[in-house]
């Protein structure tokens, strides 16, 4: 059995990069969604009950980099390589438009460009001739390999119906009945050069409810913990075939098979750009504060809830507004500007 559904707390542990760093691509993948989306890893209040606001620096850059490698289907043309094959070319490339419509080439082109600068790496998937855009975090594969051609599995995890099964041509013996929606992995073994073992597993997470013989409990994957034991998947299908996915890195980085993406790269960026942010907002929060400062004992009041305009205070020794100098404020563009 695929090694996931034994222990899927054993996933993605952090790996040793040259130069001796701890890398950990469940947290960074983790990390590149929360921030591409402005959220804070911590929530969106600080300690003091203040609101944290987000100053998103690394979603403008990937839209940047989209921009400059967007890739329409008129910009790929075939070219005649003699002369007499011109108007064999100009039907081939008819065609060719047309099986970009069928197959709706335009949109998966799109869906490259905007995630290829985000994650640093992008996976296609060949279908019955046709190309699928997989979402990176449905993917499980061994991060420390090359490429996902040379990693010892590749698997997917899919959320399918009864129906969508059946329409793969996969068995639906044993699945559960009562379930809307069921959890599919798609999983691949290395064999030799061009064949790898396809594996269809459903209902992976299935665990004891209480003690024996109180029957099973589904739980999702995000919940799976090592502590517990799990019921072996059922088997919809197993073949030989060769790997349907291809990847493609924006920046590749020595001892991990995804690439460096914009949002990692600025991971320290965007850290420092929010720290500067909020601390520059907490500054002019008390310096908008009115604080009023007196020896008189006897004035213990809010003088701008207790008294209306023109008020006049009786008291034994003057009031006077508490100074707050904040002239290091413009440090905080510098500091930013910096970074």
């Amino acid at each position: 059995m695929p090694k996931f559904v034994e222990n899927i707390a054993e996933f993605y542990q952090p790996i040793v990069l040259p130069g001796g760093y701890l890398w950990n691509w469940a947290q960074v993948l983790k990390r590149i969604d929360l921030y591409y989306n402005s959220k804070f890893e911590t929530g969106e209040i600080d300690s003091s009950g203040f609101r944290k606001y987000f100053f998103n620096i690394v979603k403008p850059a990937c839209d940047i980099a989209t921009k400059f490698i967007d890739l329409d289907t008129k910009d790929i043309q075939l070219i005649s390589t003699r002369p007499d094959d011109d108007s064999r070319v100009w039907i081939m490339q008819r065609d060719l438009k047309q099986w970009f419509r069928d197959t709706n080439f335009g949109m998966l082109l799109n869906e490259v460009s905007y995630n290829y600068p985000k994650y640093g790496t992008v996976v296609l998937k060949k279908v019955d001739g046709k190309l699928q855009f997989i979402k990176i975090q449905n993917l499980r594969f061994d991060i420390s390999s090359d490429s996902l051609d040379r990693s010892p599995f590749v698997y997917e995890k899919h959320v399918l119906t009864r129906q969508e099964i059946e329409n793969n041509g996969w068995s639906t013996e044993g699945l559960p009945a009562d379930e809307k929606f069921i959890t599919v992995f798609e999983t691949y073994e290395y064999l030799d050069g061009k064949n790898w073992s396809r594996t269809i597993l459903a209902d992976p997470f299935k665990r004891q409810k209480g003690g024996v013989g109180e029957g099973f409990e589904r739980v999702p994957e995000s919940a799976v913990s090592s502590k517990d034991d799990y019921e072996p998947s059922t088997i919809l299908n197993e073949d030989q075939v060769p790997l349907p996915y291809r990847a493609l890195d924006w920046e590749k980085i020595a001892g991990r098979l995804p690439g460096l993406g914009f949002v990692e790269y600025l991971f320290e960026n965007q850290i420092s750009e929010n720290e500067a942010e909020n601390l520059e907002r907490k500054g002019l929060y008390w310096k908008a504060l009115q604080l009023y400062q007196t020896r008189d004992e006897t004035v213990g009041r809010n003088v701008f809830t207790s008294h209306e305009n023109g008020d006049i205070l009786k008291v034994n020794s003057e009031i006077t507004p508490v100074l707050k100098d904040n002239s290091d404020l413009s440090a905080f563009n510098n500091t930013r500007g910096r970074w």
